[in-house]
């Protein structure tokens, strides 16, 4: 009994040794490498009987179930270059004067053509290994420990799966009693930024519960960590947090942490988005006060997307400058866009709507010079609320409009402004 209580005891080869069939798959990719590199000789076939001994002993030393691919490749290419290197340095001065293929310049293309090898045989097994894309809750029952590892450890193959799949999934790893495998919240901004892609979406599933701390962490704005989280949500093209929208975000009387994105200078920089991200970039236009920076064709090309998705745009910001590239199709855009606000178009400043008149005419089909100047109402009181801002407009870009007015006009005019919290000061 003694005699089999320690043998149980005894840690078994398999402890030390990698398995046969991981050695046995390396040969042969590293043979084809050899045959492929036009180099099928003894000192190669030395060479990387070498790398494949060494690269196989390291993977079943800092390699275990919870490393991902990626980080298995890194292994392999660090260990298969440290080999090669040995090789080089030990290999060309004892046998390099016996051996005309054991050269510096020999060992490195073996080396190389390994690694090729070797990054070639991660793909295919990364492309055909592991559980395919679980669809329903019910399927990821069937899962087992090896399964979930594999997904948690290689989600950006899997990411893609619905949110009601996603919280199965994060309540299966949580019956596996690891607390490792479960992320904790962000506590810097460098740390959100090198998230992975399944912290991100947890993150985003469990949105109050990971960011609740981001008030208490220390020499870090709070609203710096939120912008990073958002700028990482929309790298990953997850839509806003908790069911946001643009009309809610709007309407907030609290800030919302908008993320800060290059502005488009083409419409190929945007055309691609999808709805998620196209979200991001109008909430960040929104926030910095930017479209008006954006060329014409983009400002025009981006208002209908943004129209398309989601039923808002931004008012247009034509100057003389932002007109002088402008394409037929943003002029036919700019043409429809001031013929339904004929108010708007008046309220541009004087040179401003001779360019575009003058872009009408010329670059669109039966197209007509616009009024350049709106009738003033009898009732200047009356005016509606959603207007008294282009009539503000009007007469601080067209001050000799505001000139042709009569006295009790004007008064009428500034009284109406006054009482909205509009800018009189200009008007005399």
């Amino acid at each position: 009994m003694e005699d089999t209580a320690l043998n149980s005891q005894r840690p078994s080869l398999s402890e030390y040794f990698p398995p046969l069939a991981d050695v046995a798959k390396r040969s042969l990719v590293y043979g084809a490498s050899c045959i492929l590199s036009g180099r099928l000789n003894p000192t190669s076939l030395t060479v990387s009987a070498f790398n494949v001994i060494t690269v196989s002993f390291a993977q079943k030393k800092f390699a275990n179930e919870e490393t991902n691919g990626q980080q298995q490749l890194i292994i392999a290419i660090a260990s298969l270059a440290a080999s090669t290197l040995i090789v080089t340095i030990v290999g060309v001065p004892l046998l390099g004067r016996v051996s005309d293929t054991m050269n510096v310049g020999s060992l490195f293309t073996i080396g190389c053509f390994n690694a090729l090898g070797e990054a070639a045989s991660f793909v295919i097994s990364w492309k055909f290994s592991g559980p395919k894309l679980p669809e329903t809750t019910e399927e990821l029952e069937d899962f087992s420990k090896e399964q979930l590892l594999h997904i948690r450890h290689n989600f950006d193959s899997y990411k893609t799966m619905t949110a009601e799949v996603f919280a199965a999934f994060v309540i299966k790893l949580q019956q596996l009693e690891d607390a490792s495998l479960l992320p904790k919240p962000p506590e810097s901004v460098k740390e959100v930024e090198t998230l992975d892609s399944f912290t991100v979406f947890y993150i985003f599933h469990h949105y109050d519960t990971m960011t609740d701390g981001f008030e208490r962490v220390e020499d870090v704005k709070e609203s710096d960590l939120y912008q990073a989280l958002h700028l990482r949500f929309y790298q990953e093209d997850l839509p806003f947090p908790k069911g946001e929208t643009i009309q809610s975000i709007k309407e907030a009387k609290e800030d919302f942490p908008e993320i800060q994105l290059e502005l488009p200078k083409t419409a190929q920089d945007f055309e691609k988005l999808s709805k998620s991200r196209l979200a991001w970039l109008y909430v960040s236009l929104h926030g910095s006060g930017d479209f008006g920076k954006l060329p014409m064709n983009v400002q025009v090309a981006l208002n209908t997307l943004f129209m398309e998705h989601f039923n808002w745009s931004f008012w247009l910001e034509p100057t003389v400058e932002n007109l002088q590239d402008v394409t037929q199709l943003t002029w036919e855009g700019l043409y429809k866009e001031y013929q339904e606000y004929r108010d708007v178009f008046a309220a541009c400043k004087p040179e401003v709507k001779k360019a575009l008149n003058e872009g009408f005419v010329a670059h669109v089909a039966e197209a007509k010079a616009l009024a350049t100047e709106l009738e003033i109402p009898e009732e200047i009181a009356e005016i509606d609320d959603e207007d008294i801002s282009n009539w503000s407009t009007y007469f601080l870009n067209n001050p000799e409009q505001w000139e042709k007015l009569g006295g009790p006009q004007k008064e009428a005019f500034k009284k109406l402004f006054t009482e909205n919290d509009y800018e009189v000061s200009h008007l005399t």
